[in-house]
């Protein structure tokens, strides 16, 4: 009797273990699966979200991928852009969900015209037009004169802009991607943008400092608080992830990066901390020069140390190198794996890196130099693990073939333990249904 009373607490705990367990969410369920095949665990099945946190502490099957492709999403699948853009937030999720689906991604991230939703239910003029996503009037600036912003009405509800659909979008991430609810968001220096102007905001920052700080300061302290803290409370998001791609380099100097960017998204990370809620940038810092012959190694290093304190904070440790929307088929790959080994962390090693592919080079291929790009990044990124491939735009009209050749790749050169030599590995170019057909066979 003795001997039963003692298996009875963890035969207790067992029980209790298993029903967390089946009532957890799919997507805790992944990243759980993930941890312990990236611990050395092999035999556990991998989905995407897996291979993804599989990837984060050390080596999945093969790297991950995802995508930033919402014109290309409504071009594929013919949805109304109408409905994609501007009423739907679930079916733009869907429909995202499906063309990642049919290429072969491993998590789909429905985010569509990010830098824009805030500014629109602030009041900004917009642009909508056939089907192209809704863009900012940059003519008719909505803060024209320094100081207008005072004037704006920060009393977000669900009936402004297309604030709905942001929450329709949001509520979508969990119910058709399986992943965590996250609240795409435009940083506070991309929207600073927004509704000033990039021209009239450089000049506040040089000739009258004081008002482009006051602009800085509503922003973080009022505006995106009340937005942030409406969708948080809507759909019990408790993840947002601000958009910032305005805050790269040329576009600002590294100087102006560190005084005019990372303290304001460091604030507003903060304010939304205490308010329960989790702030992450990207890809504030990022590098765009486009001439390869002015490419500079010492520049590039401080860009992505900048990445990796706009994701996480001030602590440069912890965040991950993103190459997003630089010319980043020409890089010099080996300056990157340089950085990323002498960053290493503590606990899992060479630091993680998001290898982007270029969205005029995915457009414009051809497929057969996509392939070799992969295959080049895999050679010097890749051999430690912790490499994440991210398309960084697919531009409409960008011809699928392309797309499946890349994740091809990634899967045929990916694949670990990787060959002493690519040139080894046979690759074919994949065949695939078009999208019509492949989605007609699903029912």
């Amino acid at each position: 009797m003795r001997g039963k009373a003692r298996l009875l607490p963890p035969a207790l705990a067992a029980a209790a273990a298993a029903g967390a367990w089946a009532l957890s969410p799919p997507y805790l369920k992944g990243a759980a699966r993930g941890l312990l095949y990236g611990a050395g665990l092999k035999s556990v099945p991998l989905d995407g979200l897996a291979r993804f946190t599989a990837t984060i502490v050390g080596k999945a099957d093969h790297p991950p991928c995802f995508a930033q492709m919402h014109e290309h999403v409504q071009y594929v699948t013919g949805v109304p852009p109408d409905e994609f853009y501007l009423s739907d937030g679930w079916k733009m999720a869907e429909a995202t969900k499906r063309v990642c689906d049919w290429y072969g991604m491993d998590i789909a991230l429905p985010f569509t015209d990010v830098y824009n939703f805030e500014a629109e239910a602030l009041g900004a003029r917009m642009v909508y037009g056939g089907v192209d996503m809704p863009t900012i009037d940059f003519t008719s600036p909505l803060v024209a004169e320094v100081g207008d912003f005072r004037r704006l009405d920060t009393g977000f509800h669900s009936g402004r802009g297309r604030i709905r659909f942001v929450i329709d979008n949001v509520n979508a991430i969990k119910e058709l991607c399986g992943l965590p609810k996250i609240i795409p968001f435009c940083a506070p220096f991309s929207l600073a943008v927004g509704v000033r102007s990039y021209p009239a905001l450089i000049r506040d920052m040089r000739r009258d400092p004081a008002a482009a700080r006051d602009l800085f300061t509503w922003i973080v302290e009022e505006m995106h608080p009340r937005y942030l803290g409406l969708i948080k409370k809507e759909t019990g998001a408790r993840l947002a992830v601000g958009a910032d791609a305005w805050a790269c380099f040329p576009n600002l100097t590294l100087d102006m990066i560190e005084e005019w960017v990372l303290p304001y998204n460091a604030r507003l990370r903060e304010i939304m901390r205490r308010e329960g809620m989790a702030v992450t940038f990207l890809p504030t810092g990022d590098y765009c020069e486009e001439r390869p012959e002015r490419f500079d190694r010492e520049t590039m290093e401080k860009c992505w140390s900048a990445v990796c304190r706009g994701m996480v904070g001030s602590l440069a440790e912890s965040g991950m190198p993103v190459m997003f929307m630089g010319r980043t088929q020409e890089w010099p790959l080996e300056w990157l794996q340089d950085f990323a080994l002498r960053h290493a962390t503590n606990l899992y090693g060479k630091r993680a890196i998001v290898a982007s592919i270029n969205a005029r080079f995915i457009r414009e291929g051809p497929a057969e130099a996509v392939v070799e790009y992969v295959k080049r990044a895999v050679d010097v990124l890749g051999r430690e693990g912790r490499l994440f491939f991210l398309f960084a735009q697919i531009p409409a009209a960008t011809p699928p073939a392309h797309v499946h050749a890349a994740v091809a790749a990634m899967r045929t050169y990916g694949r670990y333990p990787i060959p002493a030599r690519l040139d080894d590995v046979e690759f074919e170019m994949p065949r695939f249904e078009p999208f019509a057909d492949w989605l007609a066979g699903r029912g």
